[in-house]
């Protein structure tokens, strides 16, 4: 009787998306969380969650999402509860240099 032997792999993917844009994001104070955050435009939102941002704007109405009026009436969205509502984590430059100088 031949011995039968069975190989399983499996792969898991870590998607890491890096915003190095001037301008494009922003720390300040999100008040729907309460706490210092990281802000960016709904088409850079849009971009880490993989949708338009058509859906972005959707989520911001159904009051789902945390956003605050930037200069010139752009509206940046609250990095935290957006990936909070879609469950994803993130790390900015200023986080990781908090974590390191906490270790």
């Amino acid at each position: 009787m031949e011995k039968k032997i069975r190989t399983e792999c499996s792969v898991e993917i870590d998607d890491v998306f890096v915003i190095k844009r001037v301008g494009r994001s922003v720390e300040g104070w999100c008040a729907g969380c309460g706490r210092a955050t990281t802000h960016v435009t709904p088409e850079d939102a849009a971009m880490l969650i993989g949708t338009g941002p058509r859906a972005i704007y959707c989520l911001v109405e159904l009051g789902e999402i945390h956003w605050a009026d930037g200069p010139e009436n752009l509206v940046l969205i609250c990095l935290c509860s957006l990936l909070d509502k879609t469950g994803q984590d993130f790390r900015t430059e200023k986080r990781r240099e908090n974590e390191t100088n906490d270790h």
